[in-house]
């Protein structure tokens, strides 16, 4: 523990020797010096249990000069981390090169455009887990190398040189070339003609979005340079790729699950429909309005069918699939409807008219107090529910699970988190009706008397 900026090596007990330093151990009774040091022990593992470590760079390190900006930043792996997000930037927490990219559980991250040149890059980890609040870790810095240099020339990775039949309403894509800052990029009609997009600075990104579609049935040019503030790529090889005929777009399909109208929808269903004659692929729109696709906007698939997680319960959504092809899009697909299970509510009793909430009503205390002396405690749950969850909290915030029954072995001070649940059965597996309180355990002192009130009664009645 630490008290005015100074260190305290500090183990608290319930009896003699209650607050004991490590260098005053041998003044307490033999007999009990194996009870404190395991007691010291099990105060170690559990302040080393309860924090999150942060992971350290191992490739830079930390402080590290001349860089090369197009290197891959890795750092140590933390046991039982779901996933990192990555953010760097020119200053302490800043995303200005990198904002808050997820990467995964893999602990490596390669920045798509590179690292900028001669600049001092601050990193910044973020820890996260599904069942606990994210960590944001102190961000770590080094400094990358000056470039002297101009980039080298780059190719398309989308559509490749010498790709035929390509959709008219394709994007062109790229590959970072190492040490470039931007790109210019020139489209045409004719070998080295620029009729469609004249020697155009997009800027540092890796594709490009035509503002039409190119024409059907036509050979398109391509010339991209990178460039940086040394210089542009001198010499480089002109692409090509062909489009396709348009023909005719295909017709409108129809949802086979869940159907049109269908109640009572898993939670994470598989939306399926039925294939289009001519379709290449679909656009998929989802919302919880006519109006709106604040689910899914516009997604394209190339399959029929898709799973879509955590739909809220009691909702009805509306859905639109949208074929495609070379010629274009499906015109005037209409939406299609179905409802989610009623979940836990709330919801009107089709036959009562009564509002329904299965989540409990908690009637936990907001703070919790323990006698000294009395750690641990096993503490019982005052609520009927069918299950139950109690979480510590550590200082730094994060969530440790202790225990899944009725009761719960408090075994030291500070905050915590209650869940309880009732389980609502639908399709598929129950769903948790969860209700959830934060409370704090604290300890009381022994009661102390401060005098004792002796009462004489008299013959006559009088006290």
């Amino acid at each position: 523990m630490e008290r005015n900026g100074e260190r305290l090596n500090t183990v608290y007990l319930a009896k003699d020797c209650r607050h004991l330093r490590l260098p005053d151990l041998d003044d307490c009774p033999m007999s009990q010096r194996h009870v404190y040091w395991f007691m010291i022990l099990f105060f170690v593992f559990l302040t080393k249990s309860q924090g999150q470590d942060c992971p350290d760079l191992t490739s830079p390190v930390a402080g590290s000069n001349n860089v090369p900006v197009t290197s891959t930043i890795s750092w140590n792996a933390v046991p039982g981390v779901t996933g990192y997000i990555v953010s760097l930037g020119t200053s302490p927490g800043a995303g200005d090169i990198v904002n808050e990219q997820p990467v995964g559980n893999d602990p490596n991250f390669t920045p798509p455009l590179g690292l900028p040149s001669n600049t001092q890059v601050y990193v910044t980890i973020t820890l996260f887990f599904f069942d606990q609040p994210d960590i944001v870790c102190p961000s770590q810095s080094f400094n990358t190398e000056l470039v002297t240099q101009p980039p080298g020339c780059g190719m398309l990775s989308t559509p490749t040189n010498g790709e035929v039949d390509v959709i008219v309403g394709t994007d062109l894509f790229w590959d970072y070339v190492p040490f470039a800052t931007g790109y210019r990029l020139s489209i045409g009609t004719s070998p080295g003609g620029s009729e469609i997009l004249d020697n155009e600075n997009v800027g540092n990104v890796l594709s490009y979005s035509p503002a039409a579609d190119f024409p059907p049935g036509t050979t398109i040019y391509v010339r991209l340079e990178p460039y940086n503030l040394i210089g542009q790529a001198m010499g480089c090889a002109e692409e090509s790729f062909t489009t396709g005929d348009l023909g005719d777009p295909p017709g409108c399909t129809q949802l086979i699950t869940p159907a049109d109208g269908a109640i009572n929808v898993p939670l994470t269903p598989l939306i399926e429909w039925a294939p289009a004659p001519g379709a290449i692929g679909y656009l998929l729109y989802i919302g919880s309005s006519p109006f709106e696709n604040d689910v899914v906007d516009g997604i394209l698939l190339t399959d029929t069918s898709t799973l879509v997680l955590d739909f809220d319960p009691n909702k009805t959504y509306f859905v639109r699939v949208v074929p495609f092809n070379k010629a274009g899009e499906a015109q005037g697909c209409p939406q299609e409807t179905f409802s989610t299970l009623l979940g836990c509510g709330p919801y009107i009793d089709p036959d009562t008219g009564e509002l329904v909430i299965l989540n409990p009503e908690i009637s936990l205390p907001d703070q919790v107090g323990l006698c000294d002396g009395q750690i641990p405690y096993r503490y019982r749950s005052p609520d009927n529910v069918d299950g139950y969850r109690w979480f510590y909290i550590t200082p730094g915030g994060a969530e440790i699970l202790i225990s899944e029954e009725r009761f719960v072995d408090l075994e030291q001070t500070g905050n915590y988190r209650y869940e309880a649940y009732n389980l609502t059965l639908g399709e598929g597996e129950p769903i948790e009706c969860i209700s959830e309180k934060e409370f704090e355990v604290v300890l009381s002192g022994k009661a102390n008397i401060d005098f004792i009130r002796e009462d004489i009664t008299l013959s006559d009645g009088r006290t």
